[in-house]
């Protein structure tokens, strides 16, 4: 059985809560399932079991009271209330305001939730001065960098992507001054990293608003296909573009004298309900 951890260590709030009540369960075999739904108030001896597999969610209430039943401290308390809506919130915005709720405890490690990462996938141009940096050797100085981007940055913003990238281990500075590509991967807890790519992802369709009206049809590849399919079509579908991305990935490994940096989306969704 695992050991019991800080609640700072979880970024899954129903994990905490299973690991917490063998714990309690082993000390004293009155915090059973049932016992945690007579403090939360409801008659289903269920529920909890509902909750923690994730088929119900925990209300205002109900987190105040598990806090109580765990014995939590003042600091615990506010992680774990945090927790919880972090990952009931339905939507990008309510996630990513958890989740800096969250980062605002000085307690949580940066193994769990590293901060430099998540800053790194806040700002469109980080990977894009990344991939500027693989063939342009020259772009040392901020300002030189900030004007080959397109839109271009503040000369301030360059300046601190750089010394970001560089923090990050993303980039390294030669002997002559100038930067070269490392190998490091970004990484980070699944959860944490599908709000971090979320986020990155909606700027970049920002960005493709703006090269529409910037960027003659002859640089670029925008089109649309709206289309009613079934799901095994869909299914289909979704493996095509798999390969297709595999296949493109391929010509850039095989790639050489780049003089560009070029992003490439594809989206794929429904437009009508699916039952």
């Amino acid at each position: 059985m695992k050991e019991p951890k800080p609640v700072y260590e979880y970024l899954d709030y129903r994990e905490f809560l299973k690991v917490a009540c063998v714990q309690l369960k082993k000390s004293d075999r009155k915090y059973s399932q049932r016992y945690f739904a007579q403090k939360l108030g409801v008659k289903s001896t269920g529920y909890f079991a509902d909750v923690l597999s994730g088929k119900r969610n925990l209300n205002d209430r109900n987190v105040v009271v598990c806090a109580d039943i765990l014995k939590l401290g003042y600091e615990e308390r506010g992680y774990f209330e945090c927790l919880v809506h972090f990952n009931q919130a339905r939507t990008l915005r309510e996630k990513d305001y958890w989740l800096l709720k969250m980062m605002e405890c000085s307690r949580v490690d940066s193994k769990i939730i590293n901060r430099d990462v998540y800053e790194y996938f806040s700002k469109w141009y980080y990977s894009a001065i990344r991939e500027l940096l693989f063939y342009r050797k020259t772009a040392i100085k901020p300002n030189v960098v900030a004007s080959l981007l397109d839109p271009p940055l503040k000369t301030a913003e360059a300046e601190y992507a750089l010394a970001l990238l560089e923090k990050l281990a993303l980039i390294e500075r030669m002997a002559d001054g100038s930067y070269r590509q490392t190998d490091t991967i970004i990484s980070t807890g699944d959860q944490v990293h599908s709000v971090e790519v979320a986020k990155y992802q909606m700027q970049m369709l920002d960005l493709a608003k703006h090269a529409l009206d910037t960027v003659p049809s002859s640089q670029r590849d925008i089109s649309t296909v709206t289309m009613s399919i079934s799901g095994a079509a869909g299914e289909r579908i979704v493996e095509i573009l798999k390969n297709a991305r595999r296949d493109i990935l391929k010509v850039v490994q095989q790639d050489s004298n780049e003089d560009r940096v070029y992003q490439m989306q594809m989206q794929f969704f429904p437009l009508t309900v699916i039952r």
